[in-house]
């Protein structure tokens, strides 16, 4: 249900501002988001050493994108 409500946002938001992405953006976001997304996918629960090398991921992902900007 909530997926649903994210893709109204992002569709709505879309129509008003178009969302852009360069092909720099893409060659780091895809792949982070297709492997963290098929890691999480195959099991049913995230155990504490996953989920902080998760929150890692995510604040070496984050800290990238800052650098990068």
């Amino acid at each position: 249900m909530i997926v649903i409500w994210l893709l109204i946002a992002l569709g709505l938001t879309a129509l008003i501002c178009p969302v852009s992405m360069s092909s720099d953006n893409r060659k780091i976001d895809i792949p982070v988001t297709l492997t963290v997304t098929t890691y999480t996918g195959q099991k049913e629960r995230i155990d504490r050493l996953e989920g902080a090398l998760m929150l890692m991921l995510f604040g070496a992902y984050y800290t990238y994108l800052f650098i990068k900007l």
